[in-house]
C-alpha cells in the first residue's frame, strides 16, 4: 500500500501523509467528513466530553439514516457492500471528528459481522435489517472474573435442553450489555473438550429472564459491566456456528475489529495532536516553553503516520483475506501504546493545567481524559503483553517458554 503526501487541511497545524485512495473511496471520505462536520457539533462534544466510546442515541439513529451502520455487509443485508479499507476510511474520519460511535462496533462488527461470517440465512434475516436501521444494539461478552487474559479458559456454561440451552456463569468488563438487545456470549458447551474446543457462541436476548446486569466504572470514565447468567434459557436456534468451534469462528472476527478501533482512535489522537500542537506552539511564541521542548511531540507524530498505515494495512490484508492474529495485535499495541505516550508528552508540556478534567480544562478536558483512558486502552481488548506474545509466537515464529 503506497502513499503520497497530501496539503494540509486548513485547520491542521502541520501537513499530513495520506493513503491513496480510489476517488471512490475519496468521495466516501468527503462525504463522512461533512456529515461529521456537521453532526457533531459543540453541544455534542460538550456532552460527551470527546469520548469516541460514548453511545448517543440520536446520533447512532442519525448514521443508520445515512446507511452506515453494517456499511460493509452485503447491500442484501442493509448495507453498501464496501470493503474493509471503506471502513477503515470511515472510522478515521468519525474518530477525527469525536464522533460518539458507541455500540457500534458491538452491533456491527462482533454481532452482525459474525452473523454474516457464520450465521444461517434465517438469523440474518432477522438480525441484521434491524441493525442496519439503528434498532437493535449488540454486545459481546467473552472476558471471565477467572479467564481475562486468557479468554479461552472461561467457564460460562451451556447445557442443552431439549430446544434450549441452559446457560449458567458470569462474564466481566463488558462493554454496552447495560444497553443491548443482544449480547453476543462465549459459552462452554463440551467442558470435555479441551481448553479452545467446546466453545459455542449464543445470542442471547439482553432482556432474557435469568440475566443481570450491574455497572463497573473504569478510571477511564467508561462504564463497563458485570453480566450474570442464573439459569439462563436461551433457544437451541440462537446458536451462531457450530456448537464447539466458536473459537475459532471468533478469530475471524478479532482482527477487522481491532483493525477498525485503531483506524478509529488513531484518528481521534490526530485531532488531539493537532490542537495539542497549536497549544504548545502558542506556549512557545509567548516565551514560556522552549522550542526543543516540542521533539517528543514531534515524535509522536511520526508514531502517529506508522500507527494510521498499520490500520490500513491490517483492513487491507483483511479485504484480501490475509488477515492474520499478529497483524491485528500489531494494530491493537501500536494504538494503545501511543494514546499513552501522547497524553504523557501533552502533560510534560503544558503541565498541570493540563490535567484540569472536563470542558474548562486545556483542549476541553481531552488531554487528562486521554491519560486516563490510556489505561484502559492497554488493558482492553486482550492485554499489550498478551499482544506481544501473539506477535512473538506467531509473528516472529518464536516458542514459548
Amino acid at each position: 500500500m503506497s502513499t503520497t503526501t497530501s496539503p494540509a487541511e486548513p485547520t491542521a497545524a502541520v501537513g499530513e501523509m495520506d493513503v491513496v485512495l480510489t476517488p471512490e473511496q475519496e468521495a466516501f471520505r468527503q462525504e463522512v467528513r461533512a456529515f461529521a462536520a456537521e453532526a457533531v457539533t459543540p453541544e455534542l462534544l460538550r456532552r460527551t466530553g470527546g469520548a469516541i466510546e460514548a453511545f448517543v442515541p440520536e446520533f447512532h439513529r442519525a448514521v443508520a439514516d445515512h446507511g452506515w451502520i453494517g456499511v460493509q455487509w452485503p447491500r442484501e443485508y442493509g448495507g453498501q457492500g464496501r470493503t474493509p479499507v471503506d471502513m477503515a476510511v470511515f472510522f478515521e474520519e468519525m474518530g477525527r471528528a469525536l464522533a460518539p460511535l458507541g455500540r457500534y462496533v458491538g452491533s456491527t462488527v462482533f454481532v452482525g459481522g459474525s452473523i454474516i461470517s457464520y450465521g444461517r440465512p434465517d438469523q440474518r434475516a432477522e438480525f441484521l435489517g434491524r441493525i442496519a436501521a439503528g434498532d437493535l444494539l449488540g454486545s459481546f461478552a467473552l472476558t471471565e472474573p477467572e479467564a481475562g487474559s486468557d479468554a479461552a479458559a472461561l467457564r460460562t456454561t451451556a447445557v442443552r435442553d431439549g430446544d434450549h440451552y441452559v446457560v449458567d456463569g458470569e462474564k466481566v468488563f463488558i462493554s454496552g450489555a447495560e444497553l443491548a438487545d443482544c449480547i453476543l456470549t462465549a459459552v462452554r458447551t463440551d467442558p470435555a473438550a479441551g481448553k479452545y474446543a467446546g466453545i459455542s457462541l449464543l445470542l442471547v436476548p439482553g432482556d432474557a429472564p435469568g440475566l443481570s446486569v450491574r455497572p463497573l466504572h473504569t478510571v477511564a470514565g467508561l462504564r463497563v459491566n458485570v453480566v450474570v447468567y442464573d439459569g439462563v434459557r436461551v433457544p437451541a436456534d440462537r446458536l451462531l456456528g457450530t456448537e464447539g468451534n466458536g473459537w475459532a469462528h471468533l478469530q475471524t472476527t478479532f482482527g477487522l475489529e481491532r483493525s477498525l478501533s485503531s483506524a478509529q482512535l488513531v484518528g481521534s489522537l490526530f485531532r488531539l495532536y493537532r490542537d495539542l500542537h497549536v497549544a504548545a506552539t502558542a506556549e512557545v511564541h509567548a516565551g514560556r516553553l522552549e522550542p526543543a521542548r516540542l521533539a517528543d511531540l514531534h515524535d509522536c507524530r511520526a508514531e502517529l503516520e506508522a500507527a494510521r498505515l498499520l490500520s490500513y494495512r491490517a483492513c487491507w490484508l483483511d479485504q484480501n483475506g490475509a488477515m492474520t492474529l499478529d497483524e491485528a495485535a500489531v494494530c491493537k499495541l501500536t494504538r494503545s501504546e501511543l494514546a499513552l505516550r501522547l497524553a504523557t508528552v501533552g502533560l510534560d508540556l503544558l503541565g498541570e493545567v493540563g490535567l484540569v478534567a472536563g470542558p474548562d480544562g486545556v483542549l476541553g478536558g481531552r488531554l487528562e481524559a486521554l491519560y486516563r483512558r490510556a489505561q484502559f486502552y492497554i488493558t482492553a481488548g486482550g492485554t499489550n503483553d498478551i499482544q506481544r506474545g501473539l506477535l512473538a509466537q506467531r509473528g516472529l515464529g518464536l516458542p514459548r517458554r
